[in-house]
């Protein structure tokens, strides 16, 4: 039995050293495994900090556009008020100097039937009715005029 029982020995030690074997491999493999699986995460880790990094970026440059937007707002906004006022300024000026126009234009009549009216050439008033008097005869003083007379 000597060599029955060596040959079991023999066996035995056999299948052990290749149990233990696989077990290493095994244990090798899982331990690749768990090293790729670290690296993995450490990626991923590292990913979402430069997102949460770019993130934080964006978030400063947004605020900073919005505060330099309202500035700008601010700024339109007061250019606008100005320009209102000086729209309502010129417009005052030139309706003044319209009605300043109109009533330059429109004729005076002094007694006697003599009619003066501006001068378009900077001549003056009586050289400008002797060449706007009407020829015909003169409206009496007390009558007011009409358009034959205008």
């Amino acid at each position: 039995m000597a060599s029955r029982a060596g040959r079991a020995i023999r066996l035995y030690t056999v299948v052990v050293s290749v149990a233990c074997a696989g077990a290493i491999v095994v244990a090798l493999q899982a331990e690749r495994g768990a090293d790729a699986a670290r690296r993995r995460a450490s990626a991923w880790q590292a990913e979402a900090g430069r997102w949460h990094a770019l993130s934080d970026r964006v978030v400063a440059h947004d605020r900073a556009t919005l505060s330099a937007n309202g500035v700008l707002v601010a700024r339109y906004n007061g250019l606008l008020d100005v320009t209102r006022r000086d729209q309502a300024r010129l417009l005052a000026a030139l309706t003044t100097a319209r009605r300043a126009a109109r009533a330059a234009a429109r004729p005076i009549y002094v007694g006697g039937g003599v009619i003066y009216r501006a001068a378009a050439s900077g001549a003056s008033p009586p050289a400008a009715a002797a060449a706007a008097a009407p020829s015909g005869p003169a409206p009496s003083a007390g009558a007011p005029p009409t358009s034959a007379t205008s």
